[in-house]
């Protein structure tokens, strides 16, 4: 439960008209609703402030805000418009539009966009902080998005939104190998207080985040709760299967993933992805590569498993195959540089597959196990921090937007 000093309730001067003080209630109302999650109650209870006053700039930017939570682009656009109307410096508008443009891929757009919104107002929005941060993250740019999101972290509590904020905090300090590790985790001793409420969806994260500082325990116990309210839940399942098998205990991830299947007959796509990489790693290629096939006709979508794929046909003499999967890699994500890295050793006649880049590690720890984030934004850095991190000299033109945050 949201604890009190997060929940901020206007104070009502007695002396303001009728129709102000009717702005007021339904403005808290709606925050209210949006705390504790439901975001079209949220929605109407705006709209109905804005019955009292229309021109009310921050209501139709919270109304836009709601819109993106429920990931409505289209309302969240033409709300914007209306918005636009009443938002005398620009500062919502754009950080709307900003985060609509990232949330699309077009990250030129996106950057102009929170340009102006910085430079509009001096005072930094806890929202607009969150959207540049996220900018940052989809750049590459680690070091810079940690700083916005902690900047967030101090002034930010609404209940979706912390859950991501959190998350993708202790993902950026992970990548980073920084020091803020101690100020994300008294946070998330804050996030427990949800846990009362047995939103899975919260649990997920904070055993995601303990699996990202090598908590694999602590992380199981939560799990296990987790399957205790919902024993098919899938993220949870994909998550102690992963578990196991960093633990390098793979008699229990293998039996994990069987149970899963076989028991509760969820065929997903990870879980049959993982029961094969435990093949491969007790050297039953063969099984392991039937595991692998199950999992690519599941989601043909998922570039790392094509990868995988391509690795280990290299590894038994099915170089054809092997092609065909860096290719199938290539296609799926053309960003994914590391598959065409692998191609070409392959086409070289470097068949030590040693050599190759196997990805796993870096996927599963990121992008891939978590329940899905409020925003769902392009995640292929995750793919690449390892390799680059803080040197793509191509992202150097977006390093100016740091001078704005500094304070």
């Amino acid at each position: 439960m949201e604890s009190k000093e997060n929940i901020k309730i206007s104070k009502i001067p007695t002396h303001l008209p009728k129709s102000n003080i009717l702005v007021l209630i339904w403005q808290d109302v709606g925050s209210l609703y949006s705390i504790f999650g439901d975001h079209k109650k949220s929605i109407h209870s705006y709209e109905r402030a804005l019955q009292q006053n229309e021109r009310n700039a921050i209501i139709w930017y919270k109304i836009c805000v709601e819109y993106i939570i429920l990931s409505n682009y289209e309302l969240a656009i033409k709300n914007s418009y209306r918005l636009k109307e009443f938002d005398s410096n620009g500062l919502y508008f754009n950080t709307i539009i900003g985060h609509i443009y990232l949330k699309k891929g077009d990250i030129k757009k996106s950057y102009l966009s929170f340009e102006a919104a910085v430079l509009s107002k001096n005072e930094i929005d806890p929202f607009l902080a969150y959207s540049i941060g996220l900018f940052y993250e989809s750049v590459g740019l680690f070091d810079i998005a940690l700083k916005l999101f902690s900047k967030s972290l101090k002034k930010y509590f609404y209940h979706d939104f912390i859950v991501d904020l959190v998350y993708r905090t202790g993902v950026m300090v992970k990548v980073t190998n920084s020091g803020y590790s101690i100020r994300v985790f008294s946070v998330l001793l804050r996030e427990r207080f949800y846990s009362r409420l047995e939103k899975k969806s919260i649990k997920i994260q904070i055993a995601h985040l303990l699996v990202l500082i090598g908590k694999y325990k602590d992380a199981l116990d939560l799990i296990t709760d987790i399957l205790k309210i919902d024993q098919r839940y899938i993220f949870a399942l994909r998550l102690r299967c992963y578990i196991f098998y960093k633990m390098n205990d793979l008699v229990n991830a293998e039996h994990s993933c069987v149970f899963t299947i076989r028991d509760l007959g969820v065929g997903d796509a990870y879980i049959w992805y993982i029961l094969g990489l435990c093949k491969r790693e007790s050297g039953n290629f063969e099984a392991a590569l039937d595991h692998l096939v199950m999992s690519s006709r599941k989601d043909t979508n998922n570039w790392w498993l094509w990868n995988t794929l391509g690795i280990l046909y290299s590894k038994i003499g099915q170089y054809s195959e092997a092609e065909k999967s860096f290719n199938s890699a290539i296609k799926t994500n053309p960003l994914f540089s590391e598959a065409d890295y692998n191609l070409n050793i392959l086409r070289t006649g470097n068949m030590a597959s040693g050599d190759m880049i196997d990805l796993f590690a870096d996927i599963s720890e990121t992008s891939f196990l978590s329940a899905p984030a409020v925003f769902d934004y392009p995640t292929h850095y995750h793919l690449r921090y390892k390799y680059y991190n803080g040197s793509n000299k191509v992202l150097t033109e977006y390093m100016p937007f740091e001078s704005y945050f500094r304070t």
